[in-house]
């Protein structure tokens, strides 16, 4: 399973947290998992501010990683951001590119 979300305020966005909480102990007890963001690159706003805030607060693909794990999933690769060009994207150029690359050749299984 790989679940992402915006990075909204420094964490995922409500809908993510209502579905990973809706997933019950140990629902994902052997599965292989996946958590990844997007995010806005702290360089493309040249703000000290928000690189203090990020550093304090990070973004949301730690936490639904941790969430999956305390879920019972398996996670089979550190959690990911991919960065974006704007609060609404699109991706930036490479992203596309860089997130496959961060999926190919996992190992996983599709569940139905």
């Amino acid at each position: 399973m790989i679940v992402g979300s915006p990075t909204r305020a420094f964490k995922s966005t409500d809908a993510i947290k209502k579905f990973l909480n809706s997933i019950p102990p140990n629902g994902l007890k052997g599965m292989d998992v996946l958590a990844f963001d997007t995010r806005i690159s702290a360089k493309d706003t040249n703000s000290k501010v928000l690189n203090v805030f990020i550093k304090v607060f990070g973004y949301a693909a730690e936490p639904i990683g941790e969430k999956l794990q305390k879920k019972g999933g398996n996670l089979i690769a550190p959690p990911e951001g991919f960065f974006v060009k704007d609060s609404e994207g699109p991706l930036k150029e490479g992203e596309l590119e860089r997130a496959a690359n961060w999926v190919k050749g996992r190992k996983y299984s599709l569940s139905s």
